[in-house]
């Protein structure tokens, strides 16, 4: 029984969202438009709220389409529905600068679109040294008499996964300095509740007994008493968990879950945090009427046929913790395209999976969503080894290739390979050169330069990994 002194602020959030609802304008019919994840998350969004009398609606990033997609303004209709649900800030995240290339002043024309505050303590301009002026590195929500501060991060890894010419007017400053320095900041403002909106990844350990990531590493060095909630994103994972007295929510990615922290204030003081994810499959949900307005309406003007391109008997996704057969797939289309022995992509590059049943071009458009072209080079076995290597330690998951046999086994969250051969099962041999396919992801990854040193004979393909994987299902039909 609350006394008049207490009540729950409900906060809710949407992390790694990719425009998954921008998709409806290829569904044949407003029947099939009302499956889409996105709208039925917004849907579930908006009945919380209305149950809710203290509600406030944040984003950890990452939240539109790739420009691929074909559309000129990015976030039609995520833009239109985050304003809706009246969003309140929106942390930026790696994939927003996907944008920067097609337009300079990407994030000067959304703010003039999205009636919410960007946020990011600690992403600068280069030029300046400074905090780009269309962006706070926190915000004050205003919340029955109490102050809820929120401070916004952007992940580290920007400066190695974002293309350079996507990033490169910015930087990202350290991140515990500045975090302290806001909280401190907050702290004088008088406010009840400071919670971390952050763009920074957290994941459950191999073994499943630990958390581990960017943001883990962060908020280890705070307590409850500077921060009393954390939300994350960037790893697309389902998180409920508590950290030195922090709670931290991730709740999945392309609109398949809704994280909400209820956080009752007695006299203005936090006195409990609770927090759970929904996950939309598992959730009954009544199409919002307003939202169906909105999608008829979206559907009727933007609405654009997709052609059928092949056929597969299995669901088509690849898993960031081991080989999968899409993975290996699309490396082996990454070595045919280039007459090379070896493919490799990265799991990062894939996205959306494809249901079994008839592929068509869209499918490929959203599972492929960036426009990362096929090196060619010649590289020494020991690199290739490296790469492999390297890519899970750097959090970019097992590289999923085509030409290389190897065993994987798991211990203390690191992976371990062995037994690495060629197809022919002859064992790769360290100094040996080797032709191999790669996306310019890699290629440009800071995180793989010292391995890119030794190729010879680079070649840029130019060909777009997407155009490259349609070309050879449309010509192969069935997936197998």
């Amino acid at each position: 029984m609350k006394n008049d002194n207490e009540w729950v602020l409900n906060i809710y959030s949407i992390n790694d969202f990719h425009g998954v609802i921008e998709d409806v304008i290829w569904e044949p019919s407003t029947e099939k438009v009302y499956e889409n994840h996105g709208v039925l998350l917004f849907s579930k969004l908006i009945e919380c709220i209305n149950k809710s009398e203290y509600p406030i609606m944040l984003s950890a990033g990452d939240m539109f389409e790739s420009p691929s997609f074909g559309m000129k303004m990015p976030g039609l209709l995520t833009v239109e529905l985050l304003n809706l649900v009246k969003c309140k800030g929106m942390t930026i995240g790696n994939h927003e600068f996907d944008w920067i290339p097609y337009d300079e002043d990407f994030f000067t024309n959304l703010k003039m679109r999205l009636d919410c505050t960007f946020l990011s303590a600690n992403l600068i301009e280069k030029k300046t040294g400074r905090t780009p002026s269309y962006i706070e590195k926190s915000t004050i929500i205003k919340a029955n008499k109490s102050k809820i501060g929120v401070i916004g991060l952007t992940t580290e890894s920007c400066k190695s996964i974002c293309l350079e010419d996507e990033f490169k007017n910015y930087d990202i400053s350290d991140a515990i300095i500045t975090l302290e320095k806001e909280i401190q900041f907050l702290k004088k403002c008088g406010v009840n509740l400071i919670v971390l909106l952050a763009h920074c990844d957290i994941s459950v350990s191999q073994d499943g007994k630990s958390l581990k990531g960017e943001l883990v590493d962060i908020i280890k060095n705070f307590d409850s008493s500077q921060l009393q909630v954390a939300i994350a994103a960037h790893s697309h994972e389902f998180i409920s968990d508590n950290i030195n007295g922090i709670q931290v929510m991730q709740a999945g990615s392309y609109g398949n879950g809704l994280g909400n922290i209820s956080v009752t204030i007695k006299n203005d003081k936090v006195i409990d945090v609770k927090a759970k994810y929904m996950k939309i499959e598992n959730e009954t949900v009544d199409i919002d009427m307003d939202i169906k307005k909105i999608i008829d309406m979206h559907w009727n003007k933007y609405k654009r046929k997709s052609k059928k391109v092949g056929f597969t008997e299995i669901v088509l996704k690849v898993d960031s913790k081991s080989e999968s057969f899409w993975g290996k797939y699309i490396a082996k289309i990454l070595a045919a395209s280039t007459s090379a022995s070896i493919g490799m992509i990265n799991v990062g590059s894939v996205r959306s999976s494809i249901d079994k049943g008839d592929i068509f071009d869209v499918d490929i458009k959203m599972n492929l969503p960036f426009e990362n072209t096929i090196i060619k080079m010649n590289l020494p076995g020991r690199n290739i080894i490296n790469i492999l290597k390297k890519s899970f330690e750097k959090n970019h998951g097992i590289m999923q290739t085509y030409g290389i046999l190897k065993d994987i086994t798991f211990d203390k969250g690191r992976a371990i390979f062995s037994n690495i051969r060629d197809n022919n099962g002859n064992a790769i041999e360290l100094n040996r050169f080797y032709s191999i396919a790669v996306s310019n992801f890699i290629f440009e990854s800071i995180d793989f330069k010292y391995e890119f040193v030794e190729a010879l004979s680079i070649i840029d393909t130019n060909i777009v990994i997407r155009n490259a994987v349609l070309e050879y299902i449309i010509i192969n039909k069935h997936v197998e």
